[in-house]
């Protein structure tokens, strides 16, 4: 009879243990779970903040006049009082690495005819054209450097 009523207290005593420990897992789990969250909501907003930080940076540069001036004379070209305007045409079949000209400026813009006529003019004054036009890069390069210093 003891041994029954010692292995009845066990399984009763098992049972409790069972029963208060469920719930505890299960908080643990929940908790574990919550703090995940947690976690990625910060990375999240970490995230976030960096893309916002670099938005305003970005907003800020685009408001100064440093960037401002770079589009006036990008868009509408412009230029500084003093500030000579080169305009590299690139080279086309016929065409020469010596069409780097300035353009002719009227008031703070340049116009297209001015700009047209002025490679026309270079296309004309340019007699090494025909001579060049089989050159390799690296060739046109060795031969301007080194035979205009012969010159």
């Amino acid at each position: 009879m003891r041994l029954i009523l010692i292995g009845l207290t066990i399984i009763v005593l098992s049972g409790a243990v069972i029963f208060i420990a469920e719930p505890i897992v299960k908080e643990f789990h929940r908790s574990r779970a919550i703090q995940q969250e947690i976690d990625n909501l910060q990375k999240q907003a970490d995230k976030m903040e960096m893309e916002n930080k670099s938005l305003r940076d970005k907003i800020e540069y685009l408001k100064s006049d440093d960037y401002k001036k770079l589009i006036a004379k990008d868009r509408l070209n412009l230029r500084n009082p003093g500030e000579k305007v080169v305009v590299v045409q690139p080279e086309m079949e016929g065409a020469s690495e010596d069409n780097n000209i300035s353009g002719k400026l009227s008031g703070n813009s340049l116009k297209e005819e001015e700009i047209k006529s002025n490679y026309d003019d270079a296309n004309k004054r340019n007699k090494k054209t025909a001579m060049n036009a089989g050159w390799s890069n690296f060739g046109k390069w060795w031969k301007y450097l080194f035979d205009s210093a012969k010159r």
